[in-house]
């Protein structure tokens, strides 16, 4: 970093840093054509490190039902490692459908998970490995965060991605940035895709 980014002003429009491999991006295209009259949204709502310290970055997927009371979206997981429990709950709870398929890796196969990402219009993540491959794809990366994150210099911005916006808030309330996520993604149009 001190040579290529020797300052904050270096980082200006940072991103995005990964070319997608055509034959996987097209393979994406086609498992998602059916739901291209709708708005493709990512989500992750832990990593697969749960111990206690980790679990105050993490706002479980049973917390996001404002987001998932929003009209015209396609859910798709991202949540890699065990979950389809949390999956099956949350659908039956809100009425929704969460996309997945049984032959994705989405922890060990990152060249189908980065041509996936790259069909999406948003991902919603908290802090995982999830939102720095999202946004090294070119999408638009919505981040729930708490405060004082080193990595963003303490920064209420992101410097290495121009397209992730931080929502940060305080530990103990991170489930309150649900509702400005909801905001930020009903006042623009899809910015991928």
């Amino acid at each position: 970093m001190r040579y290529l980014r020797p300052s904050i002003d270096s980082f200006k429009n940072s991103g995005p840093y990964l070319k997608i491999d055509s034959e996987k991006k097209s393979k994406f295209q086609e498992r998602l054509a059916s739901y291209k009259d709708k708005l493709l949204i990512g989500i992750c709502w832990r990593s697969g490190n749960i111990d206690a310290l980790r679990a105050l970055t993490y706002v479980g997927i049973m917390k996001w039902g404002e987001l998932f009371a929003m009209e015209n979206v396609a859910w798709v997981n991202l949540q890699y490692g065990e979950c389809e429990e949390e999956c099956l709950a949350a659908e039956k709870e809100f009425g929704i459908e969460i996309i997945r398929w049984p032959d994705l890796n989405l922890k060990d196969g990152l060249d189908d998970v980065f041509a996936l990402m790259s069909e999406l219009d948003y991902v919603v993540t908290v802090a995982t490995a999830v939102h720095h491959m999202s946004a090294s794809v070119g999408c638009e990366t919505l981040l729930i965060t708490p405060k004082g994150a080193w990595n963003r210099f303490h920064l209420d911005y992101d410097p290495w991605f121009s397209n992730l916006h931080p929502f940060v808030v305080d530990y103990e309330r991170l489930d309150e940035a649900l509702p400005l996520v909801k905001e930020h993604i009903q006042s623009k149009k899809p910015p991928c895709s």
